[in-house]
């Protein structure tokens, strides 16, 4: 199993490696993937073997792939979540079946593959990968294993003010303005909720902005976990909050793996195809000039 770059690309492969181990119980199925996303598969019971390998990811070089490749030999199938080049890199393990997504000139070297199409939820996409298997397709639970729960603390939200990034891109779109984020945390801090900030270390300077702009008096309800979490941690706390809010953004779908119900916000990004599902969530969408393309454009407002 080839798993995607992004995060929360991965997170939303935990309902395709259920419902594979699911069809295929007595098989040994590893998983690679880079270091970025390894603690969303860490401790997963449906793995033989997690396999880290962050030079695979955005390879330029047709001659790394190939030589990468003899270490990944004997493998009969590949599972490939992923466009560009790792289908070809499966290609090049000798992988017997290969099956995966295909969009336009992408996955050509797939023995079985399904068509992306604008619209379909990413989860859906990966479950219709597996399906040619002959996996089942109908449960959409994402998972996450071996973090600490909490016990959910109802006058706590969560929120992450930055996003965007991933390991390989930015998309700066995605983030919803440091005003309009702090004109929201004062309406909940003057219902008394408490706040606990997450994000990685990119998002702590949006945040230290957002908090600067709330009054002093607030600050006692204020916690701050920017840049100081694992993915473990930050889990852990979010299975502890009440409500997390946020942009489209990895923390986004580890809160919803975690059962916290969300609120997310979108643009240029499709809501259909990436936000979490279920009555306990909710998105709001903004639609920008480039929100079929995801190329930049302005910022958007909810």
């Amino acid at each position: 199993m080839i798993l995607p770059v992004g995060i929360g690309d991965v997170a939303m492969a935990t309902p395709a490696l259920r419902a594979l181990r699911q069809a295929f119980p007595h098989a040994t199925i590893d998983a690679l993937c880079n270091r970025w996303s390894r603690d969303i598969l860490e401790g997963n019971p449906h793995l033989n073997r997690l396999i880290v390998h962050d030079s695979l990811y955005g390879a330029q070089s047709i001659l790394h792939l190939y030589r990468e490749a003899k270490n990944y030999k004997g493998y009969d199938c590949a599972v490939v979540f992923s466009y560009f080049t790792l289908p070809l890199f499966a290609f090049f393990c000798g992988c017997r079946i290969r099956v995966g997504p295909f969009m336009e000139s992408e996955g050509f070297t797939l023995t079985h593959k399904t068509r992306f199409y604008s619209g379909l939820h990413v989860v859906d996409l990966f479950l219709r990968i597996v399906g040619l298997l002959g996996a089942r397709t109908d449960d959409t639970r994402l998972e996450l294993f071996d973090y600490p729960s909490q016990k959910k603390n109802d006058r706590l939200v969560g929120l992450c003010v930055g996003g965007g990034k991933n390991p390989l891109s930015t998309l700066v779109q995605k983030k919803w303005s440091t005003a309009s984020f702090a004109e929201l945390c004062r309406s909940l801090l003057d219902r008394g909720f408490t706040l606990v900030f997450l994000g990685g270390k990119d998002d702590l300077q949006d945040t230290e902005e957002v908090i600067s702009l709330l009054p002093s008096s607030f600050h006692k309800k204020i916690i701050n976990r920017v840049g100081s979490t694992t993915l473990k941690e930050a889990a852990r706390i979010l299975s502890g909050c009440r409500v997390f809010i946020s942009g489209d953004s990895a923390l986004m779908h580890l809160a919803a793996a975690v059962e916290t119900p969300t609120i997310s916000l979108f643009g240029p990004t499709d809501p259909r195809m990436l936000a979490p599902r279920g009555k306990e969530h909710a998105q709001l969408f903004s639609s920008t000039r480039c929100s079929g393309c995801q190329l930049p454009s302005y910022e958007f407002v909810a």
